[in-house]
């Protein structure tokens, strides 16, 4: 079983800002976003949800943009190459990019969008859990304690349904995986909750 070499930090300190509950996740979720390191994803419950908290991010300072399905291709590719290049702090998305796509180079994800399903959830932080050169870490921002709630809520059961995904075969795995062939570690592993 790959594991991060590090524990799982877990932050359980919010309870909520008297708001709404989806006002108090999409405030909970910006601040994490503001103060986080490096390029990031957010999800979004459907195109419209995504287009406003892209919006929202952006009136707190966060470059950010929605990304997904409905935009010409030419624009979610430019989209991803502003993400890569720093221009944009985060992309949410609408199960856009939860599998099928390669972006090792993310710093953090961002699991806004309450899902039921647990291969949803390691699809998603798949995406941001792959090696790349100078990467340190990933950072898992679940309000909705997603991770805890199927089980993922430490390092090791987290490595072990990364596996279990990656021995599904190549056609789930991607060019980057979790692989170790040329003794890269997965990066350390921060959940916050």
């Amino acid at each position: 079983m790959l594991v991060p070499p590090v524990p799982v930090e877990v932050d359980s300190s919010w309870s909520g800002f008297g708001l709404p509950m989806d006002q108090q996740v999409d405030a909970w979720c910006a601040e994490r976003i503001a103060a986080a390191k490096g390029p990031g994803v957010c999800s979004a419950n459907n195109v419209p949800d995504a287009e406003a908290y892209a919006k929202y991010l952006c009136e707190r300072g966060v470059p950010a943009a929605e990304i997904h399905s409905y935009l010409p291709d030419a624009e979610q590719k430019k989209r991803i190459s502003q993400l890569e290049a720093g221009e944009l702090k985060c992309l949410v998305h609408v199960s856009m990019l939860t599998e099928g796509i390669d972006l090792p180079w993310l710093a953090w994800g961002c699991l806004r969008r309450a899902v039921a399903s647990s291969v949803r959830v390691v699809q998603e932080v798949g995406r941001f859990l792959r090696t790349y050169p100078g990467k340190r870490h990933a950072l898992i921002f679940d309000p909705h304690g997603l991770l805890r709630n199927i089980g993922l809520e430490h390092e090791e059961s987290i490595g072990a349904a990364m596996d279990a995904v990656l021995e599904a075969g190549p056609s789930r795995r991607g060019k980057a995986g979790r692989a170790t062939e040329a003794g890269i570690m997965p990066p350390p592993l921060a959940v916050d909750t």
